[in-house]
């Protein structure tokens, strides 16, 4: 396997949504409103996202996801 090819299933997985039991995660739908994949690696996925709430409002983020499994 090369170096940069992606062992996480190919899918829409941002759209899926969070494990809202988890740290800041629990509260992220909340705050954020996750947008399209933007790439993925070894340990997880990006994704677009943009803030809707507090200081985070209006804002454009990226969101790294690592699955549990994966730590």
């Amino acid at each position: 396997m090369k170096p940069n090819e992606a062992t996480i299933p190919e899918g829409s997985e941002c759209e899926v949504g969070l494990d809202k039991s988890f740290g800041f995660s629990k509260h992220f739908v909340t705050n954020f409103e996750l947008g399209q994949e933007v790439g993925r690696g070894h340990f997880g996925y990006t994704c677009s996202a943009k803030g809707k709430k507090g200081s985070f409002k209006g804002l454009d983020v990226a969101v790294k996801v690592i699955p549990k499994s994966k730590v």
